[in-house]
């Protein structure tokens, strides 16, 4: 993300999982900086592990990573000198944490979307694996419905609202029309826009 014309912000994998660099430009130089290590266990090093969706706010001077294979959300300052964790995990994370069988997925995908607004973020949240959908997708095969969650918070990562959508697909939200548009993945049709409350 581009704070303005010679600044930007994002996440990158590294060789000790994943971090969030700040790289900025200044006459004929360009400096990178690490700003925030996002692992969250020494022992597990793969930026594989990590993954997950990172937005930013320039405005109110936030940015946010929501992991995708941990119920776990990060709300810091653009420096990163102060940084909240929600952590919904029952159990700790380490490297017996992530599962693959069969060569199919079965790591739950928690947040699985982020989009930035003015005034809040939005995740959208799943908790289920993609071997639990394929199951209820093979069990239910025409009444199948998939449905996916969305978690608004503040800037500050105070909880607002959550929402379940009956469909599952990306997002985007228009919080001057408070009006989410999600491009489905299951329909002929994709385009659905849902009413968000004030």
């Amino acid at each position: 993300m581009n704070l303005n014309l010679h600044d930007f912000i994002y996440a990158e994998t590294t060789p000790v999982g994943k971090s969030i660099f700040r790289t900025t430009a200044a006459d004929d130089s360009v400096y990178v900086k690490e700003i925030y290590n996002l692992g969250l266990d020494p022992k597990m090093k793969s930026g594989f592990s990590y993954i997950g969706d990172f937005v930013a706010n320039v405005k109110q001077n936030r940015m946010a990573y929501a992991y995708k294979y941990f119920k776990i959300i990060k709300f810091m300052d653009l420096d990163a000198q102060t940084v909240r964790t929600v952590n919904f995990e029952k159990e700790e994370f380490d490297e017996g944490s992530m599962h693959i069988a069969d060569g199919l997925d079965n790591n739950v995908t928690h947040y699985w979307g982020a989009c930035a607004g003015e005034r809040y973020v939005y995740f959208l949240y799943s908790g289920r694996s993609p071997v639990v959908l394929y199951r209820e997708r093979q069990r239910q095969k025409e009444k199948y419905k998939p449905y996916i969650y969305v978690e608004q918070y503040d800037w500050n990562g105070n909880p607002v609202r959550k929402y379940k959508l009956d469909r599952w697909g990306y997002f985007t939200v228009d919080e001057s029309n408070n009006k989410l548009y999600l491009l489905s993945t299951h329909d002929d049709d994709p385009l659905f826009v849902f009413q968000l409350l004030e």
